[in-house]
């Protein structure tokens, strides 16, 4: 959900946006021609702690993805070694 709030700055002091900022857990501000993101201070920890999280994630589906393509590697030498047997058996079986 997006909410746009409207203040007409030229009549705000730094209080009532920061004021705005704290009830809206931020505000998005443009300041000579620069946008600026102002979030509540509380938002802080939680977003490191959600980065942090995140790029663990990261790490173990690379972990996971790696370990898959191992055992992926892993299957097809067994199907071709399978293969492999089994047309000797056929070889085998033809000279019996």
């Amino acid at each position: 959900m997006i909410i746009l709030c409207i203040y007409p700055l030229d009549q705000c002091g730094a209080a009532d946006i920061l004021d705005v900022a704290s009830h809206h857990q931020g505000a998005l501000m443009r300041r000579h021609g620069n946008r600026e993101l102002v979030e509540h201070a509380e938002l802080q920890p939680t977003k490191a702690a959600l980065q942090r999280l995140n790029g663990q994630l990261e790490a173990r589906v690379r972990e996971c993805t790696a370990e898959l393509a191992r055992a992926n590697r892993l299957l097809r030498k067994k199907v071709d070694e399978n293969a492999r047997l089994r047309r000797q058996l056929a070889q085998e079986n033809a000279y019996l």
